[in-house]
């Protein structure tokens, strides 16, 4: 047997591994254990090198592993090490399939479609991180392979970060053209029920620190030259390896600010294309995910008022935002017309009155707010 296991007993996660809600109720801790140190490992290990990291006594790590292949949970087999495979891989072959992933939209590189569960983008990115996981292009000697295995392993966590994520996936599913998912649809009810659901973390390592160290200077990197997605990708996959550095943490937050802005600000212009397109519940949905990411803009809360006031009926949460739009911009005119306009179409007739007459302390002239309190005068004198 050489000293790179080559020639040892490998065992590996099947390819079709079962749903979760099956094996929850049959795997014991311990099984649970030896799936978890497979995933660490990139999906198959040595069975020497696995019984050593679980410190099993051989007997019941055998069993463990002969009831898993039983269940076709695991398979077994002799092969070369991980590391063999991954330096015997061509140049050209990476390099093709990293070019090949950058034209596609997320749910094509986990080979998914709209409809798309939880279930399926977990199980996706399981069997494709098999041949990308990070302990194994850490091994990788040539360099110009190992950073393109190194991006194509940033590519499949991004994707999978963010289909796995339900309010990342329905911000993602408004930037795909012609998307013909669930933002074709109007029934609140059933689109609220199809994102519904927790989340799991991928097949990562639980700490190294050279591996961490790697990508915190590849995000500082892409911070210098303005690439915050990358940036906040590579801080976030330092800090899942390494949790405790202050420097992962505080350049993650400042990245994270600038991309949120960002963020919001094409979602707001996105909003406004939706409601010019009649779509307004997707109007709502995207200005309202921009006044999140970016509470300071008034304005943002100014324009989802307006639509839900204007064009969904519901003034209630209209007067809701434009409150807050006011706290930030308290003597801006158009706010207070709206706010007006609200507070009459819920019936506060007094309370409308003294926000049209603001509005002509601040602006005498304004010939909307004259012709509102003049509505309201000649109605209560028609009473």
């Amino acid at each position: 047997m050489s000293e790179d296991g080559q020639g040892e007993d490998v065992i590996s996660l099947d390819e079709v591994f079962p749903d979760d809600e099956t094996i929850s109720l049959t795997l014991s801790a311990e099984e649970w254990e030896v799936i978890i140190l497979l995933a660490e490992l990139g999906g198959s290990g040595s069975v020497r090198l696995l019984r050593e990291k679980s410190g099993m006594v051989e007997d019941g790590f055998n069993s463990l592993v002969s009831s898993l292949i039983e269940r076709g949970i695991a398979a077994r087999g002799v092969s070369e090490s991980p590391s063999e495979a991954v330096k015997s891989a061509p140049d050209a072959e990476v390099e093709a399939y990293l070019e090949y992933l950058q034209d596609l939209n997320y749910y094509q590189i986990l080979q998914l479609d709209a409809e798309s569960d939880l279930g399926d983008v977990r199980r996706s990115y399981f069997r494709l991180m098999r041949e990308y996981h990070p302990d194994r292009f850490m091994k990788e000697q040539n360099l110009k392979n190992r950073e393109n295995l190194k991006e194509i392993f940033r590519i499949l966590t991004r994707a999978y970060e963010t289909l796995s994520e339900p309010e990342a996936r329905r911000e993602y599913d408004l930037s795909i053209p012609d998307f013909t998912g669930v933002y074709e649809k109007e029934d609140e009810q059933a689109f609220e029920a199809l994102w519904t659901g927790g989340t799991d973390v991928g097949p990562l390592p639980e700490k190294n620190p050279e591996l961490a160290r790697s990508f915190f200077e590849s995000a500082l990197e892409d911070f210098q030259r303005e690439d915050y997605a990358a940036a906040e990708l590579n801080f976030k996959l330092a800090l899942s390896l390494d949790s405790e550095v202050a420097d992962y943490k505080s350049g993650l937050a400042k990245t994270r600010r600038i991309l949120n802005k960002d963020k919001a600000r094409e979602l707001a212009v996105k909003a406004l294309y939706y409601e010019e397109e009649d779509k307004h519940g997707q109007a709502a949905r995207a200005m309202a995910r921009a006044a999140e990411l970016d509470p300071e803009v008034a304005e943002y809360r100014y324009d989802l008022a307006r639509i839900l006031e204007s064009h969904l009926d519901d003034p209630q949460a209209a007067r809701m935002n434009i409150l807050l739009a006011l706290d930030r911009k308290p003597g801006k005119i158009d706010y207070l017309l709206l706010f007006g306009k609200i507070q009459e179409k819920l019936g506060e007739i007094p309370d409308a009155r003294r926000t049209f007459k603001k509005i002509l302390s601040l602006d005498k002239n304004n010939a909307q707010a004259q012709k509102a309190l003049g509505n309201i005068e000649k109605k209560a004198k028609n009473k």
